[in-house]
């Protein structure tokens, strides 16, 4: 029985570490969407995440956003022709 008390107290320290580092793995990961792809730079070089996601490290990485979405330009054309 003693045994058995002695080895739970590494398994709960181990389980309790990987929780730890699921959390903040979770809490550093950002998603892109179909309108928002990512562009991650700093350690690594660049990187562009369209569809799926990246874990980025606050120091190392910087994050930017780009809207994806099409816009409407208008036109008018004044003027002769050449």
């Amino acid at each position: 029985m003693e045994r058995l008390i002695g080895l739970g107290f590494p398994v709960a320290v181990i389980l309790a570490g990987l929780v730890a580092v699921s959390l903040i793995l979770a809490r550093l990961y950002r998603r892109a969407t179909k309108e928002i792809a990512l562009v991650k730079t700093g350690l690594g070089g660049r990187k562009v995440v369209m569809d799926g996601g990246i874990v980025v490290l606050p120091l190392f990485h910087e994050i930017a956003r780009v809207n994806m979405n099409t816009l409407h330009l208008p036109v008018s054309r004044t003027g002769a022709r050449p």
